[in-house]
């Protein structure tokens, strides 16, 4: 198995995957890079590798990307063909790499891994909430927020519930919390069919 090393850190591409992991802690070597050089990756960013060369962990070839634009820059940059050629090898990989977890070295493997990292799995950390920017613990290895409040309220604020409604009064196009979705566009257009609805069944 080949390994790449970054700040005395050791990195391998375990079969079936395709980009570079952290011996101890399975983190990526991309992401470890760019926030060793700029601090933690922001929530709802990616790391893209500039050059598409997943094995080029150099800072230099590394950009950070929102979700969106991330996905965007590879669908546009690639082919039908192309697209078809990577679901092919992607189905590969996973049954490959399916094969190998369950083998007798892959629960070798498994068994290596809990114990380098049953301690720091369970330790308890500080983290810094996404939203409030309080400081709280959590035995995760990563965690965002706080609270399950925040973390709802940090979903609202990016959007990423939401979905487009046509207002039935005044057809205008709104975006809505779909766990919660709103009726009309406004207030005002709220009011109003309800004003209509109300005298067409007097009317009847």
């Amino acid at each position: 198995m080949e390994y790449q090393y970054f700040n005395n850190q050791k990195f391998c591409k375990y079969p079936g995957n395709v980009y570079w992991q952290n011996t101890s802690t399975t983190e990526r070597m991309h992401r470890y890079v760019w926030e060793f050089y700029n601090g933690k990756i922001p929530v709802g960013y990616e790391v893209h590798h500039i050059d598409h060369n997943v094995d080029n962990n150099d800072i230099s070839n590394l950009k950070l990307l929102t979700r969106a634009e991330h996905q965007r820059i590879h669908s546009e940059e690639r082919t039908p063909e192309q697209l078809k050629a990577k679901q092919k090898i992607m189905d590969h990989a996973r049954e490959y790499a399916n094969k190998w977890h369950g083998s007798a070295q892959g629960h070798e493997w498994h068994k290596a891994q809990y114990e380098s990292t049953k301690d720091r799995l369970f330790q308890i950390k500080t983290f810094t909430c996404q939203v409030c920017g309080e400081k709280f613990q959590s035995k995760k290895y990563e965690a965002k927020f706080c609270c399950p409040a925040h973390r709802a309220k940090y979903r609202r604020l990016m959007g990423l519930d939401c979905i487009v409604k046509t207002c039935p009064f005044c057809g205008k196009e709104f975006k809505t919390n779909r766990f919660k979705p709103s009726q009309t566009c406004s207030r005002n257009c709220g009011n109003a069919l309800r004003k209509n609805k109300k005298n067409n069944s007097i009317s009847e």
